[in-house]
């Protein structure tokens, strides 16, 4: 769970957004929480605002 967290501070996306993209690893062919979230960027699954 750090590493939510850790994430969400950094891209300032809810915890939950990450953990159903956590879930969807198979669909997209990851092995991590972290590839799946770049993976879910990359693919315009969730939106990310950069300051």
């Amino acid at each position: 769970m750090v590493c939510y967290s850790y994430i969400s501070r950094k891209i300032k996306i809810a915890k939950d957004t990450l953990r159903y993209n956590y879930t969807i690893n198979t669909k997209l062919d990851t092995s991590s929480a972290l590839c799946s979230v770049i993976k879910a960027i990359e693919l315009g699954i969730i939106n990310v605002h950069l300051q």
